[in-house]
């Protein structure tokens, strides 16, 4: 019994050994972050600016979304439509057409799930269907512009009409839009301002007179959502070309969704109406045959044998097609395209997919292939009167790369002091070549983090400006005072970068640098660089 209890007061004496060891060593860690040191100023730098970085990224989406959000008129806190950045096509439209085209993207087409969402990147891309929102009024207007237009010939895409169908029925079923009474609508996605938060701005949109066509030929359109490939034939006099379409449907006739052209001589078409299929086929019917004695025609010959005298080069005749001589000179031998600027981003509403274009031409026979795109998908940017994403991107950046630039200075230091006084001193006789950047760095990047917390100041001040100023006071920025996120931000960036400030200059007063990486102040320094340097010097360690 005395061994076994010898043994467990050997096993409590461990354990409280142990424990002791822990405390101790938590203990010397707390005094060494909360002590005033080049270490402790540096690690809690890198924490603090890394955290306003994070902090910064999370909060920016919030208040990009916000401000898209925004309608575009200058009397609901938008610039105004023909003040954006980007066209945007719905934006001079009427309350029902433009809450309709909002509530249909985020319904049937911002997830790639959704039914409408291949529709809409189709519709959103096509030039000719751009075209056609530009100059209507409705839904209504729309479909019926595109069932006229495509019964003349010009080709949309198929994703043209689903989306187009997918708005009309919105704005007949949706009750944020429309409800049996034409009052008291809802406001669940918040397309509409306060107040016409209870409108319905689509209730006279079934008495209009192509309605009830309108609504027949999207129940067709939208029976099914499947982007199928139909090639589409034109005829002129001249030449025959197939068009066939890449992105989507392309349909150039009524409901059945192709169209028949014939040419003059009255050959066949291709399309489910034409009888053989077959391809349209120009006949040179005014050409004059020169028959021999023979009864043959000149330029014909026996199988076998060499046409010579009567070739089609050397006919007389200048209706007959020539071939051209085959081009000897090498792709890059060949000229540029002559390349146009990109047009503004075309979209339908602020904050979505579109599309922007440029002309393309060949001012020679041929150019160097590839040839260079015509258009370009793009995001429109929002119309709100609030210009804050530059600044908050330069806010994000610049905390990341002081929290970095801190980070990397407080391990050098970490690294350096948990040497023995033996090997710190052995170091600085013996410098190795790998001691040279890390010394540069921790000498250089100190004095342009201060720099950056300049920044920071007139960063934060403008932002603080944006933000709190009230509209009786300043006009300008009405959205920026409307966000709670950008509140929110510009209050906790403001507060920490105080902080940080008073902390540095703590630190500078209760510690100093180690000898090696001391940088003597030169009198060669002159207004205003001389105050600058000043400034800087007294910002932090």
């Amino acid at each position: 019994m005395g061994d076994a209890d010898d043994e467990e007061l050997t096993g409590v004496a461990k354990s409280r050994k142990k424990v002791r060891k822990c405390c101790s060593r938590c203990s010397k860690l707390f005094i060494a972050l909360f002590k005033p040191s080049i270490q402790a100023y540096f690690l809690w730098s890198s924490i603090i600016y890394l955290s306003v970085g994070v902090l910064v990224t999370i909060w920016r989406m919030n208040i990009h979304n916000f401000l898209c959000s925004v309608s575009a008129q200058a009397d609901l806190q938008g610039l105004g439509c023909e003040n954006c950045q980007d066209t945007l096509l719905t934006c001079d439209k009427d309350l029902c057409y433009r809450s309709a085209h909002n509530v249909t993207y985020q319904l049937n087409a911002t997830l790639s799930s959704h039914a409408l969402t291949q529709a809409f990147t189709n519709a959103a891309t096509d030039t000719n269907c751009n075209g056609l929102v530009r100059t209507v009024l409705d839904a209504n207007a729309m479909l019926s512009q595109l069932r006229t237009k495509r019964a003349g010939g010009q080709v949309f895409t198929s994703g043209c009409l689903q989306y187009h169908c997918g708005v009309l029925e919105n704005a007949v079923y949706n009750t944020d839009l429309n409800n049996p009474s034409g009052e008291n609508c809802t406001n669940n996605l918040g397309t509409k301002a306060a107040a016409d938060a209870t409108t319905c701005p689509c209730s006279s949109v079934s008495q209009d007179a192509d309605f009830l066509t309108n609504l027949g030929e999207c129940a067709i359109a939208l029976a099914t959502t499947t982007t199928t490939t139909t090639t589409t034939t034109t005829t002129t006099t001249t030449t025959t070309t197939t068009a066939r379409t890449t992105t989507g449907s392309a349909t150039t006739g009524a409901s059945n969704g192709t169209t028949q052209a014939s040419n003059t001589t009255g050959s066949g078409g291709s399309g489910s109406g034409g009888g053989g299929g077959g391809a349209v086929v120009r006949r040179l019917a005014d050409d004059p045959v020169d028959l021999d004695d023979a009864g043959k025609r000149r330029g014909d010959c026996e199988v076998g044998s060499l046409c010579q005298e009567d070739s089609i080069e050397t006919r007389d005749s200048p209706r007959q097609l020539q071939t051209s001589a085959p081009s000897t000179s090498t792709n890059e031998e060949k000229p540029e395209y002559v390349i146009g600027a990109w047009s503004q981003c075309e979209c339908y509403q602020q904050c979505v997919p579109g599309v922007k274009t440029r002309s393309v031409q060949c001012l020679a026979a041929s150019c160097k292939d590839p040839q260079p795109p015509t258009k370009e998908n793009c995001i429109c940017h929002h119309c709100a009167d609030c210009s804050v994403d530059n600044n908050m991107q330069l806010i994000m950046i610049s905390f990341y790369v002081q929290g970095g630039v801190a980070l990397f200075v407080f391990l050098f230091y970490a690294y350096i002091e948990g040497k023995s006084q033996e090997s710190r001193e052995e170091l600085l006789i013996h410098l190795r070549w790998i001691y040279y950047p890390m010394g540069f760095f921790c000498k250089q990047f100190p004095p342009f983090v201060r720099i950056l917390v300049l920044v920071n100041f007139g960063q934060l001040l403008w932002l603080m400006l944006q933000t709190w100023i009230p509209s009786s006071v300043w006009a300008s920025e009405s959205a920026c005072k409307e966000s709670g996120g950008l509140q929110l931000v510009s209050v906790v960036a403001s507060s920490i970068w105080t902080f940080q400030l008073v902390f540095g200059i703590i630190a500078k007063r209760n510690t100093r640098k180690p000898p090696y990486l001391y940088v003597p102040t030169r009198p060669g320094w002159f207004t205003p660089f001389k105050q600058l340097r000043w400034i800087t010097r007294n910002l932090g360690p």
